[in-house]
């Protein structure tokens, strides 16, 4: 792990000729020490997307809910307020959750819970009345939150999930399964999960699943976190300490200029560390290599190409060869 924040502001703080703070924390800072904190944590978070770092991966678990069924559902058409019977025994967590009554298919997504026996509905209830007896109903829930520091999956969406059963799907696959079952709430083990929205505070993405499940399960993950915000004057960079060079340079490069709150910030920043990184990026132990290999298409193209301009016809096998990537590239051949 690196130096503090507060060590590397102080350092570009000298090097910009700009007063040097004592601390970073407060309330009343001065103007400077307030912009060279907000370009080390913008700086942190676009180094932080350039790689997946072994020391920002984080191992997640969330619990899947099982369906609620008790007691019965009394729903009138147009309106959103739906009545239990039986003790049905709801509760604030159910606000959010898939709600259906059973024989139709509509589902609703619960948007109150006023009391144990009272549901407010995301919309006017369309089907007849279930009558004053009152039907039976479904509650699940197929959305979950993930952590706020959750920034992306480590490599892409298909190794997020521990698991070789549930396989990530666009959101239109996803509408579509159940578009093709006629939105009917089927209850089963999830096999297919899709990422997209957050939370009504913002704080937290959301993952959907399908199936809605069946029963309570702790379904693991992996991810790549956000690099902690630098808050205090004891909080430590967590970038090794091969990296200071550069996170100073690009904020003495962005604190020449006045781009703090202008949109060109980032896209200079972006070029300017995608330059600087190239030179320190090295493999982390138990970070995999990425390697880059010619298409099936391509190989049978430039067999081709070479069959044809051959003496007397004769076919050149080039063998591995081709693989060499750095000679391809580098037109040495």
């Amino acid at each position: 792990m690196g130096r503090t924040g507060l060590q590397i502001i102080q350092d570009v703080a000298q090097r910009l000729g700009w007063r040097i703070p004592t601390t970073i924390e407060g309330t009343n800072l001065e103007a400077d020490t307030r912009k060279l904190l907000n370009l080390l944590n913008q700086v942190l978070r676009a180094l932080a997307g350039f790689n997946d770092w072994n020391f920002l991966r984080r191992d997640g678990e969330l619990q899947t809910v099982a369906p609620h069924t008790t007691g019965l559902a009394v729903a009138t058409k147009g309106s959103d307020s739906v009545t239990g019977l039986s003790t049905p025994a709801w509760t604030l967590d159910m606000k959010g959750r898939a709600f259906q009554i059973d024989g139709t298919n509509v589902i609703y997504r619960i948007t109150d819970v006023p009391n144990s026996t009272t549901l407010t509905i995301s919309r006017a209830y369309v089907d007849d009345d279930t009558g004053v007896a009152g039907k039976a109903y479904t509650i699940a829930q197929d959305r979950y939150e993930l952590p706020t520091d959750f920034d992306r999956p480590v490599g892409d969406w298909s190794n997020f999930i521990v698991s070789p059963t549930i396989r990530p799907v666009d959101p239109t696959e996803l509408m579509r399964r159940r578009r093709v079952r006629s939105n009917f709430m089927l209850l089963d083990e999830p096999h297919m999960f899709v990422c997209y929205e957050f939370d009504d505070e913002g704080q937290h993405r959301i993952v959907h699943f399908d199936p809605f499940p069946s029963k309570s399960r702790t379904i693991v993950f992996q991810y790549q976190g956000i690099h902690p915000e630098i808050l205090t004057d004891a909080m430590k960079v967590r970038f090794p300490l091969r990296y200071d060079s550069l996170l100073m340079e690009a904020m003495i490069y962005l604190g020449r200029r006045d781009y703090e709150d202008d949109q060109r910030m980032t896209l200079s920043l972006q070029d300017f560390m995608r330059e600087k990184n190239e030179s320190l990026v090295h493999e982390e132990l138990g970070q995999e290599r990425m390697s880059i290999s010619p298409s099936n298409s391509r190989r049978i193209s430039e067999n081709m190409k070479w069959s044809r301009g051959s003496v007397g016809g004769m076919r050149i096998n080039w063998g591995s060869r081709f693989d060499e990537l750095d000679r391809y590239l580098l037109g040495s051949w």
